[in-house]
């Protein structure tokens, strides 16, 4: 979804629905290809043989990879999270997802500060930018913490807005762990789920999660606003 879409107050619900629907569908036709087609996927020790490649470095590649997806975003963090519980299981895979995620919200928060607006509305379109400009002066850390927490919103934006604001950076990657922890948690135990060919668990866990997580973007306002006021308590 596009920044500024997420920000939109009047985002239209028949767009939302349709994303459910084709992530539906997509889940569905991911579940039958994967369990009938392509086996190898399904092969752990075929998948961590090329991981394996790296030797003992294969964790630190990986977390390195984790964090230049925040600063450059050539893949979303959300598809490393669900290939390190596969590629490493469950507890380390959250450990690497985290670990190169936040060092990455890190380094994009310095160069944000550093460089200034020159340098992020190269990054960052500038009506986006304008818009998560008005969004923080309004929410700060909750609005912060909203965007994180939600999967598959424009967190790596929010990281280089959020840089040139005057939010104090260790709170705001404090917010950012704490954002990304629930989703990196389901992605990272439906990833090791798949290695072990627990196809339909890992498929139903993504499946609540994103429930959950459609219920949280439909009443973000609400949450927000919830989040907004026990700050300033």
């Amino acid at each position: 979804m596009r920044p500024e879409r997420f920000l939109a107050a009047d985002a239209d619900r028949r767009q939302l629905l349709l994303v459910v629907v084709v992530v539906a569908v997509g889940l569905v036709l991911g579940t039958v290809v994967t369990g009938r087609y392509l086996w190898f996927l399904r092969d752990p020790d075929a998948i961590r043989t090329v991981v394996d490649g790296f030797g003992p470095l294969a964790p630190l590649v990986f977390v390195l990879l984790q964090t230049l997806q925040v600063v450059v975003a050539p893949v979303p963090g959300q598809v490393l999270a669900f290939a390190a519980g596969y590629l490493f299981g469950a507890g380390p895979g959250f450990a690497y997802s985290m670990t190169g995620a936040t060092v990455g919200t890190y380094l994009a928060l310095l160069l944000a500060r550093r460089y200034g607006r020159p340098y992020v509305e190269r990054v960052v379109a500038p009506d986006a930018l304008d818009r998560f400009d008005d969004f923080l002066g309004e929410y700060g850390l909750a609005g912060v913490f909203v965007v994180f927490l939600l999967p598959g919103f424009p967190d790596d934006v929010i990281c280089f807005a959020a840089g040139m604001s005057d939010l104090d950076v260790r709170k705001l990657v404090l917010v950012s762990v704490a954002g990304r922890t629930p989703g990196y948690l389901v992605l990272v135990f439906s990833g090791a789920g798949m290695a072990q060919e627990q196809v339909y668990q890992s498929v139903g866990l993504l499946v609540a999660a994103g429930c959950v997580g459609i219920a949280l973007f439909w009443k973000r306002e609400i949450v927000l606003r919830r989040l907004a006021t026990a700050k300033n308590r």
